[in-house]
């Protein structure tokens, strides 16, 4: 029997500037190819916003896979359609990159080559992958607030303005946000499960900063006569650039903002950038993100944690999946081992 059952391959035709509806027929040649019959698949263009949504969450129980073809804008529409179904009826998804930055498929060790993506889907064992939720929207890579929010948005808005793509867009986004846009919030948060600060950076949250810094987080420990709750229920405050909450290890076209980021370990690893920093150690810092190199530094806060409540003192640029987030207050929640994803 096909474990793939029917395959239904939503396609994004204007993904990478109008490449995808001819990366459609590609996938299209590689599926005939492989299974000798029109009949193993269906290929649906998106049409608008949403659209991908609409399809995903109300596919026809014969399907058994969703091949998602664009890029982390279509996967985000299609994860969150699947994960409207109960979960027993949920298709396994896979992913054909065609997108500019492609941080999801990347994760997913998926191959930029068409003809190589559509074989490692046909070939790969389905894994069960963990997918957030932030006030009712669902997402399956990054979630974050403040700068690295702002030049995610912008870098999409240059995109569309210029037809251009790549690192190198959301490297030039990056450095005009910090050169004129280098401002902080404030945030108030309470954290849940996971573990405290971990890897290079400041250790436990409240020593990022110089103790008289105004900056600084600071952290509210569980009650001491419930050493069960330790680590597991805690409330941090303080001012920061970013706050990235991340499943998978990459945002922005593959900077690797939480680089220990497991997308199945049930925990959102969290990355904020505490004041003051300069223009320029801040783009010394962005641009040691793009391997992961920058949680050395001090000011870099690591955290984790399976649930999460965050308020900002204002409104400010918010992104999932690099899609477009409103509010001053998120309420973040894991649902681990949601979606059966085709990896790589």
């Amino acid at each position: 029997m096909n474990r793939f059952r029917r395959i239904a391959v939503v396609v994004n035709p204007a993904a990478r500037n109008g490449a995808g509806a001819q990366a459609a027929s590609r996938v299209e040649e590689e599926l005939l190819r492989a299974f000798g019959t029109p009949d193993a698949f269906d290929v649906m263009l998106t049409t608008g916003p949403g659209h991908a949504v609409d399809i995903a969450e109300h596919l026809h129980q014969a399907y058994g896979t969703v091949l998602a073809v664009g890029g982390d804008g279509l996967v985000h529409e299609v994860a969150g359609g699947l994960m409207r179904r109960d979960e027993a009826a949920r298709p396994m998804l896979g992913v054909i990159p065609m997108g500019s930055g492609d941080d999801y498929a990347a994760t997913l060790g998926m191959s930029s080559r068409i003809e190589h993506a559509v074989a490692q889907v046909l070939e790969c064992n389905a894994r069960l992958l963990d997918v957030g939720c932030v006030n009712g929207e669902f997402f399956v890579e990054t979630l974050s607030f403040g700068l690295d929010a702002a030049i995610a948005l912008d870098t999409v808005e240059r995109r569309r303005r210029t037809g251009r793509t790549g690192t190198l867009l959301y490297l030039e986004s990056g450095i005009d946000q910090m050169l004129h846009h280098l401002v902080s919030a404030r945030y108030e948060a309470k954290l849940e499960g996971g573990e405290g600060a971990f890897g290079d950076g400041p250790a436990p949250a409240g020593n990022a900063a110089a103790p008289d810094d105004s900056s600084a987080p600071v952290a509210s420990p569980a009650p001491d006569d419930d050493p069960a709750l330790a680590g597991l229920a805690r409330a941090i405050s303080g001012e920061s650039y970013i706050f990235a909450v991340q499943i998978g290890p990459t945002y922005g076209g593959r900077f690797k903002v939480c680089p220990q980021a497991d997308p199945a370990d049930g925990l959102f690893d969290i990355c904020l950038a505490h004041p003051p920093l300069n223009s320029l150690s801040a783009m010394v810092i962005f641009l040691l993100a793009k391997g992961g190199h920058h949680v050395r530094f001090r000011r870099i806060e690591q955290l984790r944690a399976r649930r999460l409540e965050v308020t900002f003192d204002r409104p400010l640029a918010a992104q999932a999946d690099g899609e477009r987030v409103l509010g001053t207050r998120f309420c973040v929640d894991m649902v681990p081992r949601a979606l059966k994803v085709l990896m790589g």
